[in-house]
């Protein structure tokens, strides 16, 4: 591994990154391995068809948003490493440049009031990607999967305020999306009037009980897709495994979750097509990962 200065003059006491002083390519590299070993140690696959870490074309300045922390003297910053004591700076270098100009206002707003606060430059509702460059990426990904496969009726669970639904819709014929965050499903009941998609069908649910739904209305899927949170989805497994679509497109941003829901999938009977890192935090330890299985 070839280690790097940090551009970050903190770097070595805040806790938000952990590879600002490792080189770009060995970044990625390590992302892949770790993905590699979460897929045989927890997942007990043999050889898994993992590809090489999609990287990021800007590596730095990409965060849309960041967190910031008011500890108990005031202190406003980052988190320093293993504590809740606050390290302060005046700029962070995988913050985009939008956020940075707001820091010094923002910072004047919370006058040492403890608690967290967010810098955010995009809209605002629900939950979007931190980095819109990779999660084009992403999205561009998901539409290449569903080339050739029977996309009828598709599902999607924590569908979130449509970020993987409208890129998909011309390419299925139905698409049912869930997601319990009741503000983002507003947002993509919205977008999809304001856009004219007829194609598309949103609810506010949990997602097991979204498909308990589904399921007592005879809906069968041909193909679902999936971006939970960093716990993962095993609320949901039993219920994939009931419905059995013909295929799954598993987004997650947790490796080893993933790995422990995909065990429980392939001994349902799916098995793993391949498994695309995609580096969508640069500078850390985080990886994103696109995942097809089919049975």
């Amino acid at each position: 591994m070839e280690k790097v200065t940090p551009k970050c003059p903190i770097f070595y006491e805040c806790g938000g990154c952990q590879l600002q002083d490792m080189a770009y390519a060995d970044q990625l590299q390590l992302k892949y391995v770790a993905v590699c070993e979460a897929l045989t140690q927890i997942a007990q696959l043999r050889s898994p068809n993992v590809l090489p870490t999609v990287a990021a074309s800007h590596p730095w300045h990409y965060r849309t948003r960041i967190t910031l922390h008011c500890d108990r003297n005031g202190r406003i910053g980052f988190y320093r490493r293993g504590t809740h004591d606050a390290i302060e700076f005046d700029e962070c270098p995988i913050a985009a440049p939008g956020v940075n100009a707001k820091l010094a206002a923002e910072k004047k707003k919370i006058t040492g009031r403890p608690g967290h606060y967010e810098v955010r430059i995009d809209d605002g509702e629900g939950f979007t990607q931190i980095n819109p460059e990779q999660n084009k990426e992403l999205q561009q990904l998901l539409c290449d999967g569903l080339s050739g496969r029977s996309a009828t009726v598709v599902v999607e669970l924590f569908c979130g305020n449509g970020n993987f639904s409208f890129p998909i819709a011309p390419l299925v014929g139905k698409l049912y999306g869930c997601d319990s965050h009741e503000g983002s499903i507003t947002a993509a009941i919205a977008q999809a009037k304001s856009q004219k998609v007829k194609n598309v069908q949103f609810a506010a649910a949990e997602s097991h009980k979204f498909m308990r739904t589904l399921q007592n209305q005879g809906v069968k899927a041909d193909g679902l897709v999936l971006d939970p949170p960093r716990r993962g989805a095993p609320e949901v497994i039993q219920s994939i495994l009931e419905m059995l679509p013909q295929w799954i497109c598993y987004i997650s941003c947790n490796p080893e979750t993933f790995a422990s829901d995909l065990k429980a999938l392939c001994q349902g009977g799916y098995r793993l097509e391949s498994c695309q890192p995609v580096d969508m935090f640069p500078q850390t330890n985080h990886v994103e990962t696109i995942s097809w299985l089919s049975r």
